[in-house]
């Protein structure tokens, strides 16, 4: 266990940083852009990691429960708040959906399996480059849950349109889990880790193939569906849906060879 004074000194010299850093801002020397990535490169070496909760490639092997618990780990007072948010109002709009069961499932299979993905990534990674920086990252966050949540709102509400700046912008609900990424994507080229990236892809990847393909549908009981019917082979869920008209072509085009290749494989 690391000596309290250690923190103490790790916290202090990230504060003198942060007042430097913002000294600088002030006198425009720095752009907000340059400032992130110099402020990930001071604390890249004061970050404080517990193998036994969150998932470190090289470290956490021992603990097989931190594929599971890492997802409840959050780094900073931001991120934790916009977990809580995302499971306290997401979870409790699925769980009316669906059932508490099979948002319990949900959640399970939208947190482990991107987390063990991005570990082999990064263990493949690893056996290519032999630095060791792919093995000591952090995977942990909420991330993989908050866009699986996005992925389930697709599903449920395709059609609903968000009103965003007093209608200047009006979005679909399919388009936010891309726009998610392509924010996760330009912090991780900063204030985040490659990790978060891949978490993010995985989880949106992972949520939609569950939905898509393994998730119990509840038959309609004023119709004769079978009670053994899983997934939503619905147009409106289709891959190519979450993206913008243009590339709809072709990425149904691609998902379609993709999908004949794992019905080959009998995967779906």
């Amino acid at each position: 266990m690391a000596d309290p004074t250690e923190f103490q000194a790790i916290w202090l010299t990230v504060a003198l940083r942060g007042v430097a850093l913002s000294t600088r801002l002030r006198k425009g020397r720095l752009t907000p852009f340059t400032a992130a990535i110099r402020y990930r490169q001071w604390t890249a070496n004061s970050e404080i990691v517990i193998p036994y909760l969150t998932l470190i490639p090289q470290l956490s092997l021992i603990y097989p429960w931190t594929f599971v618990s890492t997802t409840l780990v959050e780094s900073n007072v931001f991120t934790f708040s916009a977990a809580g948010a995302t499971l306290y109002y997401g979870g409790r709009y699925l769980e009316r959906a669906w059932s508490s069961a099979e948002l319990a499932k949900f959640l399970l299979v939208s947190s482990l399996v991107p987390n063990v993905l991005t570990f082999l990534v990064s263990m493949i990674f690893f056996t290519l480059t032999r630095n060791e920086r792919w093995t000591l990252m952090t995977i942990a966050g909420t991330i993989p849950v908050q866009i699986a949540f996005l992925v389930a709102f697709s599903q449920l509400v395709p059609a609903h349109t968000v009103t965003l700046f007093r209608g200047i912008l009006s979005l679909r609900v399919p388009r936010f889990p891309l726009i998610y990424i392509g924010i996760i994507t330009l912090l991780s080229m900063t204030l985040m880790s490659v990790a978060s990236f891949l978490l993010a892809i995985f989880g949106f990847l992972v949520s939609w193939t569950y939905l898509r393909f393994y998730k119990t549908v509840f038959p309609d009981l004023d119709a004769s569906q079978s009670a053994g019917l899983r997934g939503d082979a619905s147009e409106t869920f289709a891959f190519s849906e979450f993206f913008p008209g243009p590339a709809k072509p072709f990425v149904a085009a691609a998902a379609n060879q993709i999908f004949e290749v794992l019905v080959a494989m009998r995967v779906c």
